[in-house]
């Protein structure tokens, strides 16, 4: 299982699903990368997601 996150004033910030303000959650790690790239390349800030295992 993955999940998104990324540091944010120093404290780690994780991708809500916006439904249910939930953690999103993915089990394929293809799937969570593919979001994260697409999600970074539209930000115009340092605080990029990364995908993280748990």
């Amino acid at each position: 299982m993955y999940k998104l996150v990324r540091k944010n004033s120093g404290k780690t910030e994780v991708l809500k699903d916006t439904l249910i303000q939930k953690d999103k959650v993915f089990t394929e790690l293809d799937e969570a990368k593919t979001l994260a790239e697409k999600l970074n390349s539209i930000l115009r800030d340092q605080r990029l997601w990364d995908v993280q295992k748990f």
